[in-house]
């Protein structure tokens, strides 16, 4: 359980979203968090306190309650590791940013010290708002205070736009990774992922069936362990997209050519790259203005070959005195670990992931996986399950690394060196 043993006060304010809170708290406990609730007058008119408390097991901060505790706004912002408002009305982020006190869950606010995770809920002209727009801006110049961005749908006045609060499982693991006790904390990670699409006219492309859960996953697992995680992403599905936390930084590209270059301008600032985005290895040689006329189209397409990100940046990086862990993903049908073990040498990396994408049930679109991870001079380990596992493993991997040799510090090399 990530949480163990961490304290996290849910503040809660009045928008109809109020409800989603009771999600949140049983996905805080489920992972080891103690809960507290913290809540506005006017969220008391959507859900009642007493619901809080039987799912917190604590008391929960009202207008009502602190008047038995003249102190609770201060034992509340002592007690906790993090303040996580969801959902934040636009009135609670105006009148936090002009410091007012005038409830108990303002007031805990202005005494807490530690960070404060904001999840706006509200209509959509209210947040496109200039005000609140500015009132958020002047909040986050403070470091302590991180954005949770709501989600663009339906919302309970039947508009359609952004505003709707954003999904609980993000909210829960921007709260995971900001309390994280990692090794790998504060360690920067660069992962590619997703296809890459390269175009033959205007209309039709060449791709694969790439979805980016693998990537996505070991993005999330990143995040939740402390990492700063750089996502260079190909073209995956909205609601993919929208599971990732908001404090990854993601560049969203089509090409080849675009993800190599997004790459190649992070890859020596950063601790760690991981490629497993299914990249295109070839492109036609030449792209058509406007969709070609099928009757007027050639009947053969030529093709040239795309550029080889990995081997690419494993060439930037290697003379570097501090180059990052290089770690590849090698899709074949046959001679899985033979060619793993080829593509580790050639392309100089520390270990490489080894799926068979001719078996059913894993690899591509779905959400298991089944790889072995080829070091050099060391046994290849096969390891199955979902792709959430396969993504806690390669970084249970990486942190023995860090913490067995400190190659930096003391002037080693890499593993592969």
């Amino acid at each position: 359980m990530s949480l163990l043993g961490k304290k996290v006060a849910v503040l809660v304010s009045g928008s109809i979203a109020a409800y989603k809170a009771c999600e949140l708290i049983r996905r805080l406990q489920k992972e080891g968090a103690s809960v507290r609730v913290a809540m506005t007058r006017t969220a008391e008119s959507f859900v009642s306190a007493l619901t809080f408390q039987a799912l917190s097991g604590h008391a929960v901060l009202t207008d009502t309650s602190e008047a038995d505790s003249v102190y609770g706004h201060l034992e509340l912002a002592r007690w906790a590791d993090i303040f996580v408002f969801a959902p934040a009305s636009a009135n609670s982020m105006a009148r936090i940013r002009a410091g007012f006190a005038d409830s108990p869950l303002l007031a805990a606010v202005l005494a807490f010290r530690g960070p404060v995770v904001l999840a706006p809920a509200m209509n959509t002209a209210m947040w496109e708002n200039k005000r609140t727009q500015e009132n958020l801006a002047e909040l986050l110049r403070e470091s302590r205070f991180v954005l949770v961005p709501p989600q663009e749908g339906a919302l309970a006045d039947k508009d359609i736009g952004m505003g709707r609060l954003a999904d609980i499982e993000v909210v829960l693991q921007t709260v995971v990774g900001l309390l994280a006790t990692s090794p790998l904390k504060g360690k920067k990670l660069l992962l590619t992922a997703g296809p890459t699409r390269e175009p033959w006219d205007a209309f039709r492309f060449l791709s694969n069936p790439s979805s980016g859960k693998m990537g996505i996953a070991l993005a999330i697992e990143a995040y939740r362990r402390g990492m700063e995680v750089s996502l260079v992403l190909g073209v995956v599905c909205e609601a993919l997209r929208k599971t990732l936390p908001s404090n990854i930084e993601v560049m969203d590209i089509t090409t080849a050519e675009e993800m190599c270059t997004a790459v190649l301008e992070r890859v020596n600032r950063v601790d760690c790259f991981i490629a497993t985005a299914a990249v295109s290895d070839f492109r036609p040689a030449e792209v058509h203005e406007g969709k070609m006329d099928k009757a007027k189209a050639p009947k053969a397409m030529p093709l040239v070959p795309t550029i080889d990100i990995l081997a690419t940046a494993s060439a930037q990086v290697y003379p570097l005195n501090k180059r990052p862990y290089l770690i590849g993903f090698a899709a074949q049908t046959q001679n899985l670990v033979e060619y793993a073990e080829c593509k580790l040498r050639e392309k100089r990396l520390d270990a490489i992931c080894a799926n068979d994408i001719s078996k059913a049930g894993v690899g591509f679109a779905s959400d298991d996986n089944e790889i072995f991870w080829v070091r050099a001079c060391a046994k290849p380990l096969q390891v199955k399950g979902s792709k959430a596992k396969i993504a806690a493993f390669i970084l249970d991997e990486l942190a023995q690394w860090g913490e067995a040799d400190e190659r930096n510090s003391a002037g080693q090399k890499n593993p592969s060196q």
